[in-house]
Formats: C-alpha cells, structure tokens, sequence
C-alpha cells in the first residue's frame, strides 16, 4: 500500500532536479504523447585537469579537442525510391540537435552521413566509409533492415554505437543462431515481432479473418515480418493459405496473384515496399477470387505517395505502422513545419528523434571533460550506458533498451485504413485501432452487435448479464474511513474521472460505482470481500489501498471469479505465485511492486548519498516488511552493509529502545517505509539517541503524506522519502478534471493508478462483451481476466503498462525520491522530486 500527494506545483517544481543521464525531459505518459525527451536531461560532467584525462575505455575512446565539433553521422536512404525515409529521419535528428541548441559539452553538434540506401551493399559501403572516419562518436540508422544486416558486423569491429530509426526485423537483436546481432547496435523503432502480432490480430479479432495468405520481397524485413503475422494469425486461431514472395523489381505480380487465389483468403498481407506494393494492390484487383480479400500492408507502405501511385485499388486498404499522438508531440510537428517545412514525409521521425537524444544522453553522461574543452568518450562505456537505458519517455513511447539493443515496446502501433480522402490527396490517414482496442485513451474497440437468441455464456468460470436498460457494475474496494481516508478519496476521485471520459456509460450501459469499505487491514479486506462476492452484478472491483487487506481478501475475490485491480498494493508476496507468493488469479496492480520501490531507495542510499551502511525497521505489515527487505538486499549487491534490522508495532510510541539497538550499528542510512504516527515517533525520537546524530533518515511513500512533516517537526527536515512520482501535459489536465469534477487538489498520490486501472478494466469489458442488439451485455469472467493478463503497451498516466501472468502491470518507471526541507515544515507541499531512477 501506498500512499503520497501530489500537486500541480510538482510540475514545475521537478525541472530544477530531473537531472537524470539516461532519462528524457518528458512531459507526457498519455498515448504516445511523450516528447521534448532528453533536451534537460543530464547534468555536465565535472571538468578536470586536462593533462588527467586518460582513455582506459576496453575498445578505445574518441577524443574531441577544443573548439572541434561532436561529430554525430547518420547511415541513411537519401537518395532513390526509397529516399523520403531518410528524409524523414534526419529530420528528427536535426530537431534533436536543435532542442539542445546544436551544442553539447560547450561543443558545436555536427551531422556528417552516408547514404545506406535500402540494400545491403548499401549497408556495407556505407558502414565502412563511417567506421574509418575516427571522429565519429555514434551513428543514426539504418533505415532499411537489409542494409543494417550489412552494416552491423563493420560498425560493431569498429567499435562504434548504431541507433535505428525504423529497423524492424527481428533477427537484427537476436543474438541466438538464427539472428544477427552484433555489439553496438540499437533501435529505437519497434521490432517486428510487435508488428506482425498487431496486424495478425486485428485481421483475425477486428476483421473476422479466418484464412490469410502472405506475399513478401525477399528482404530481411518484410520475409520476417510475414512471418511473425503467420505464426500469430495461426495461435489466433487461423489458416494460412499461401505464402509467397517476389522480385523488388517485379511489376508483373498476376501469378502470385493468382497462386493466392487459389485459397480464397479472407485477407492478403504483405508487408513490403514501394513500387512492388503498388502493383500487388493495384493488380490484385484484375484476380478472379480476389474480390473479397481485404487487401493489407505495414509501414513500408505507409507513405502519403502510395494511395495516389495505386489507385482505387488502395481504398479500403490497412496498413500497420508507427503511431504517434498528442500534445508533444503536436510541438514536434510544429518545428518540423518551423525549422524543415511542411510535414515529415514517412512515419519514424520520432523514433530518430528517440534514437538521436539517447545517444547524446549516453555521451553526456560517460564522457570525460577537461578544463580546456577537450572531450573524451569511450566507446564501450558509450555503449554501455545506451544499454542501460531504462524508462525513456520519448516521443515514440516509453523505452527501455535491451542487452541486445531492442528499446522499443512496440506501443507506437496503430491500424490504418485509406480511403477516398487518402486518394484524394489528404495525409495521414486515419488511425482505426491499436492494440489493446484504444487510440489516445479512447474506447472504439467494442463488439459488435450480436442476435440475442444466439447469445450465451460459454465461459469457463460463468459471465455477468447486464440487462437492457441496467447499468454496468464496477465495485470499489477501498479505505474510506479512519486516518487512512484520504487513500480511498484519492483513488475513487481516479475512478470517478475515467468513468467521466467516458461519458459515464459503457457498451449503451451506465457506468454505475458501488463499494466497500476494505480498511486498512486484513479484517477489513475479507469483510469487504465477501460483501462484493456476494454482488452477483459486479463485473469487476478496483482496490485494495493496503496490501494487508488485499491478502485477506484475494482468495474469496478470486473463488469468485472476478478481478480485482489495486491502485496501490504493492507488497511484491502479492503477485507471486511461488510459495512464498500470495499471488491468486483474477488480481492486478497498476502500482508498482515494491521490488522497484526498494531498488529505487537502495540505489539512492548507495550511488547518490555515499552510505555504505544501513539499518531497517518495519512495522509487520506486508507493505513495509517486504519493502525492507528488498532495500537490504540490494543495498547488499551494491556493496553495502546492513547493520540492522528491526521492528515495531503500528500503535508503538516509544521507538527510543529500537532506535537504540539502531544506533550501536552507528548506520550511515536508516531505512523505515512505515506509516504514520510510528513512523513520526521514528523520525522525531531519532535525534534524541546518541550515536544517530548524523544517520540519514529514508522511509517510503507512506510517510509521503502532507501532515508528516508537520507532525514531525525539525526531525523531518533533511529526510528522503521513495514514492510516485507523476507529471507532465496529460497529468496537468487530469489535475485540473480533478478540479473541476471533484474539488481541490488529490489527497494523495495514486489517483493515476486508479485513473489507469478503471481504463484497463472497461477496455477489457469492451473487448471481450457480447452485445445484443436488444442491449444485453454478456461478460464472460475468465474471458475479463485473460484481456487484462493480455494488456501490453497500455499507455497511462502512470507509465507504460504491459501485464505480467501473475498481475503486475506497472515497471516502476512512475518513482522519485523526494527530500523534505523546511519549506515543507513550513506547509509547502509536495516536496522537490530530487532524483529518479
């Protein structure tokens, strides 16, 4: 359970102290809606002596000398039929430049390049032109996958870094003995085992597919990518056909045609460029038993000349590809339109914009600077540090880089269908589903209408029917009453806003809240639980606040066949199906596992504040005993020490006798993710024990709470405190919905998590409803629970959200560590957000 308070002074409050190298200066955790990444991220490496610089780096440095630029090249297409792609990522990067005034380092941002083309000679020729010029520090590209798998063997020997734009195919990060994989090589584009599903399950789920037949080129990109759409419309469900393949420069695609028509399939996908693409469209249409084959492609094709290079042949047609949106990235668009004209020309600018400030983060972050200007990076601890990227909000979504170079998550994908308007000259066309069924929070992925007479429950553990005219029944289960109100107020406040977005109605239904109150405790949990297990009109429940009432009542929740999403439980035994797990199924979180929490303060405590040696007490709540635990444990790893560990009871006043037992250990850290009033007792008794005079106080977001200080007093000032940490364009609007629908400002901070809960859950309705034509609703529980196990990419208030089998849908990346001062004791809240992960 957590519990912390946020206001919309944070916003402004954060950008003094975000200072975090392989971070992004993100506003936005909304759809896509993630740009302005990298520009304030980063603080300037100290200078030292000049005549101390020295590269002990394993595979070499590059050395920048006063006054002499930082040499960025790109390897892109920028010449042919498939130039416009180049264009469309240097692009990016030169806005990425520009957000950083062209400068890093106190040195100019220079951009030299080579043509790679779309192929791989392309590929080698212009690797080895990059790799011998030795002021290169890293490299955006390729574009093609062909001319990557050319590229990667010359620029990894040459020790150099390769970040992809618009890379797709999977073997490019397979270091197994199918892939292609070499050191040094990233992207920021997504990986077309993403891709392939999208498109296999929209054709299958959205298009009522059931056969399928592939075409591809032969390139590395659209023969894997055909691939991963065949394999996933099969474990769909479905049938392929045929699979085939042409010459790029094939125009006379009539007997592969016709080979397709011979199975008659539902859909025909293939994924390839221009100008083969044109002519499969276009000459598909002259097939006997084409007719009804809905014709589809992927991102090679989505291009604003294909629809007018086709011809009606191209109306009606979907294309998968990149999906980007909001209020960021309309601030992109704007100084593309500034500083370039026009609007970009194909769909991956965002991912070089992605790509190019992850690199000059990495660079900022490992390089040496002397006192005379001179610069020096090494090449393996630059690699090293773009692997090590995690939870970069960047335009095209949040990434996280893999050991073998995959950052993306492949939540930047959406379907698009051309029409007339496309024909007639209008770019982009419109996006008409993404995974998960939502385009920008929306909710347009509903069933279709069903017959009445034909419906029924086949559902492995039963349904809920909603009647024409009743409403759709979500229960709450929160803490309501007691000194924990504010937990309950702060996430049904989160609840009551996404059912408003929604326009208060679900599938023709009201959306109708009901509730419990779960407490605090585990007495409290079962009672509750019971009381909405009882509620055979309940589809689904949001809660508990306190981890302790979730153990109690998760398996009367879960023998009842619902689900439960909690907005802030986040003892990690609770999405642990081992056997010290109390994991059960039907549970969810959107709050983060206090495996993060603890890593978070541990990390602080060790690489930030210098402790080498630490105490814990908890109060023997599965909240705050697990939670210390984790922090000892990787306070451990780190190298540190734990000289105690120790426990008090909730209503325990008298806290100088197990502080006493702390002091002997004489810590450099104490660590107490407890709540109020123990933990003010802790803090306020501390500096009456000798030997604590100059231990540093650490708890969680327990005591992130607006009265802790103040009931503390001085005690408080000084102290660090883990918790949520939210912001950015689409939380401002959500605070000021809170405003305008419910009065003041949230009382604590996991309202988001509640906000992303309620949309996950209704979405999951939508998507797995049968609806009547007269308006009854059949919700098939075991079907509920399989859509949110089956949530990936869902992009939320708090973070991007994909979640596990046993229930954990958030990664962490939503977490700072705050410092109390005296602007706090003062009543000034919240406190300043002074590190992040």
């Amino acid at each position: 359970m957590k519990r912390s308070l946020w206001l919309r002074t944070l916003l402004a409050l954060v950008l003094a102290f975000l200072l975090v190298a392989c971070g992004s200066g993100s506003d936005d955790t909304d759809t896509n809606d993630t740009g302005d990444s990298g520009s304030d991220s980063g603080s300037a490496p100290t200078a030292i002596p000049a005549d101390e610089l020295e590269c002990t780096d394993d595979i070499g440095c590059v050395e920048v000398a006063p006054g002499d630029p930082i040499n960025v090249a790109y390897m892109l297409t920028v010449s042919g039929d498939t130039a416009f792609l180049g264009e469309d990522s240097r692009g990016g990067i030169e806005i990425a430049f520009a957000d950083r005034g062209n400068e890093l380092l106190g040195h100019e941002l220079q951009l030299t390049g080579e043509d790679s083309g779309c192929s791989a000679d392309g590929g080698a020729t212009a690797a080895q032109a990059v790799a011998a010029d030795s002021s290169v520090v890293g490299i955006i590209g390729t574009n093609c996958s062909s001319a990557a798998t050319a590229a990667a063997p010359i620029i990894s020997e040459a020790g150099l870094v390769l970040i992809s734009p618009s890379n797709t195919a999977p073997a490019l990060t397979d270091d197994g003995p199918d892939g292609t994989w070499y050191p040094g090589y990233f992207r920021t584009a997504h990986n077309d085992k993403f891709q392939g599903r999208v498109a296999a399950e929209f054709a299958y789920n959205e298009l009522g597919a059931r056969t399928a037949a592939t075409i591809h080129d032969g390139s590395p990109y659209a023969d894997q990518l055909q691939l991963v759409f065949a394999e996933a419309f099969q474990a769909l469900g479905g049938e392929v056909v045929f699979q085939g393949s042409v010459n790029v420069e094939d125009t006379d695609m009539v007997p592969v045609l016709t080979s397709v028509a011979a199975g008659a399939p539902d859909v025909l996908y293939f994924p390839i460029f221009e100008p083969a693409g044109n002519f499969i469209a276009s000459q598909s249409r002259q097939v006997d038993g084409l007719e009804e084959t809905i014709l589809m492609g992927a991102d090679g094709l989505l291009v604003d000349g294909f629809p007018e290079n086709t011809g009606e042949a191209a109306i009606g047609m979907y294309l998968s590809g990149p999906y980007i949106s909001g209020a960021s990235y309309d601030d992109f668009l704007a100084k593309w339109e500034s500083q370039i004209g026009g609007v970009p020309p194909s769909g991956f600018h965002a991912f070089a914009y992605d790509g190019t400030n992850i690199l000059l983060d990495a660079i900022e972050q490992v390089a040496q600077v002397g006192d005379d200007g001179t610069v020096l990076i090494g090449r393996q601890a630059l690699r090293d540090a773009i692997t090590a990227t995690s939870g970069f909000n960047g335009l095209s979504g949040n990434l996280t880089c893999t050991p073998t170079g995959d950052c993306a998550t492949g939540e930047a994908l959406a379907i698009f269908e051309l029409t007339q308007a496309e024909l007639d000259g209008n770019w982009p066309p419109t996006a008409v589903w993404a995974p998960g069924g939502t385009l920008d929070g929306g909710s347009d992925a509903g069933s279709d209408d069903g017959d009445p007479v034909s419906m029924e429950c086949t559902d492995a553990i039963g349904c809920v029917e909603v009647a024409p005219g009743d409403p759709l029944n979500v229960a709450y289960m929160l803490t309501v009453s007691g000194d924990t109100a504010f937990l309950g107020e702060d996430s049904r406040g989160g609840i009551e806003i996404a059912f408003a977005d929604r326009g208060g109605e679900l599938l023709g239904h009201e959306l109708f809240l009901v509730g419990e109150d779960s407490g605090c405790s585990a007495d409290g949990g079962a009672t509750a639980a019971q009381a909405v297990a009882a509620d055979s009109s309940v589809v689904g429940i949001i809660g508990t606040n306190c981890s302790s009432a979730a153990t109690a009542a998760l398996p009367i929740i879960s023998d009842a066949g619902l689900v439960m999403i909690s907005p802030s439980n986040t003892a990690p035994a609770l999405t642990d199906d081992g056997p010290e797990g109390t994991w059960f199924p039907g549970y969810f979180r959107t709050a983060h596992n206090d495996k993060f929490q603890g890593r978070v303060a541990a990390e602080f405590a060790y690489n930030e504040l210098g402790a080498r040696t630490a105490a814990t007490i908890h109060d023997g709540s599965p909240y705050a005993d697990q939670l210390q635990l984790v922090f000892a444990e990787v306070f451990q790893e780190l190298g540190g020490e734990i000289v105690f560990q120790g426990s008090v009871n909730v209503e325990d006043t008298d806290m100088v006798p197990v502080l006493t037992s702390v002091a002997a250990g004489a810590p450099d850290v104490l660590y107490f993710p407890i709540f109020e009033p123990a933990g003010n007792f802790i803090a306020s008794q501390s500096r009456q024990v000798d030997g604590l005079e100059e231990t540093v106080l650490m708890g969680a977001d327990g005591l992130l709470v607006d009265g802790f200080p103040e009931n503390t007093g001085e005690a408080a000032v000084g102290m660090y405190l883990s918790g949520p940490y939210i912001s950015g364009a689409s939380y401002d609007e959500f605070l000021a919905k809170w405003a305008d629908q419910i009065g003041g400002v949230p009382p604590s901070g996991f309202h988001a998590f509640a906000y992303d809960g309620t949309n996950i859950l209704l979405n999951a309705i939508e998507q797995v409803a049968q609806v009547g034509e007269d308006g009854t609703l059949i919700i098939g529980r075991q079907a509920l629970r399989d859509a949110i196990t089956a949530t990936s990419g869902f992009n939320g208030l708090s973070g991007n959200l994909t979640c596990t089998a046993t229930g954990d849908c958030a990664t962490g990346e939503a977490l700072a560590i705050f410092e109390l001062t005296q602007e706090e004791l003062d009543g000034n809240w919240p406190p300043n957000a002074v590190w992040t992960p």
